[in-house]
């Protein structure tokens, strides 16, 4: 370890060059890492005391550390620039370090390439993307593969194979299929998810579309968590709203009564209660309730902005309701979208739907690879 040090030292020595009397400096209690550099900073903040001689940009330190920089500097007989001079160096190449850390987790061992700017820059934007990191190496990997040394260089060739790389790791479904790949019956589809995640509001969209613009058969159903439960029932004012049938049911035996009841229509719709991740009597009582008819099929509503920490977790808890397909809500309240390809891997299930927005009629569409991408990478 101490030999590859010394070596990226050698390489490095004619961009950044410490005095001998910095070397044999002691460590102060405030960070280097801390302290501000000047490039970017306002003409007040120069004209206070940053400065650029050409070739060099130097740090202006808050003011406990600068009067700490000018005691230290008078007892040691160099200027206060000297030591911020020498402290910026040492930030530059602490970040140096840390590029090259991170640029050497993508590389591929058994095809090994140079990691360019551009390269590293496509990375790090995966990873401010929600991306987890075990993903966002694998695209790069393939991305910068697909790519001769000049395009490796080049940050529009290397966003553009980017794109590519993920558009065909993403696989997508349509919500609804086409008439002649439909089964006879009713299509029953039945949504789950965590608290929050806008599931109501998404079968209400989808429940909406049907009806109006596909001029289907629809009729809702809701699993009730227990019988004193007093809430407002929003499937019951949009069953009014777009007339059609609406059941209330508690258990296997009910809802197979109301499947027969209903079985005439195009679209049956299900909403079940809330799932916690942590409560495991909730979910092994709706797994067997809609496990109890082999007809239903199972989508899992996740929100766009779904923090990594949360994905295992949602994963494990999910998988044993064996959902076809994953439906992504709140896309327009997300800074974050990475999430959904995570999430999509971990469970290897398609992406079906797009909640985007608060509008029941509109604010909904069909998944595309493309959309994600853009939204990810902020193209």
């Amino acid at each position: 370890m101490d030999s590859k040090i010394d070596q990226y030292a050698l390489n490095t020595k004619d961009r950044v060059q410490i005095s001998g009397k910095a070397a044999d400096k002691k460590i102060t209690a405030v960070r280097y890492i801390d302290i501000e550099d000047a490039e970017g900073t306002g003409a007040d903040e120069v004209a206070e005391g940053n400065y650029n001689d050409g070739s060099h940009s130097v740090v202006q330190a808050p003011p406990v550390v600068a009067r700490s920089i000018e005691n230290y500097a008078a007892t040691r007989g160099e200027s206060t620039q000297e030591i911020q001079q020498e402290l910026a160096n040492l930030k530059r190449l602490v970040e140096e370090l840390r590029r090259e850390r991170l640029a050497q987790s993508f590389v591929d061992v058994n095809a090994p390439y140079m990691v360019t700017e551009s390269l590293q820059s496509a990375f790090e934007i995966l990873i401010h993307s929600g991306l987890e990191r075990r993903l966002a190496i694998q695209f790069m990997r393939d991305a910068a593969m697909a790519l001769d040394p000049s395009g490796r260089a080049d940050h529009d060739r290397v966003l553009d194979a980017v794109a590519r790389t993920l558009v065909d790791g993403i696989e997508v479904v349509p919500f609804f299929p086409e008439a002649s790949k439909r089964n006879q019956g009713s299509s029953i589809v039945a949504f789950i998810g965590m608290s929050g995640v806008g599931k109501t509001a998404m079968l209400a969209k989808l429940a909406t579309h049907a009806t109006r613009k596909r001029n289907e058969r629809v009729a809702l159903v809701r699993l009730q968590d227990n019988a004193n439960e007093e809430t407002v029932d929003p499937l019951s004012i949009l069953s009014k709203a777009l007339h059609v049938p609406y059941r209330v049911v508690q258990g296997a035996d009910a809802l197979a009564i109301a499947l027969e009841d209903l079985n005439n229509f195009d679209w049956v719709f299900i909403d079940t209660p809330s799932v916690g991740i942590r409560d495991r009597a909730m979910q092994n009582r709706i797994e067997s309730i809609l496990h109890s008819d082999a007809k239903i099929r199972i989508e899992l509503v996740a929100s766009a902005s779904t923090r990594e920490i949360e994905l295992g977790e949602i994963a494990k808890c999910f998988a044993k309701f064996r959902p076809e397909a994953l439906i992504f809500t709140k896309l327009d309240e997300s800074l974050a979208f990475g999430g959904m390809i995570s999430l999509a891997q971990r469970m290897k299930l398609p992406i079906c739907a797009f909640g985007t927005g608060k509008k029941v009629t509109e604010d909904w569409e069909e998944a595309s690879p493309e959309r994600i991408v853009a939204e990810v990478l902020d193209i």
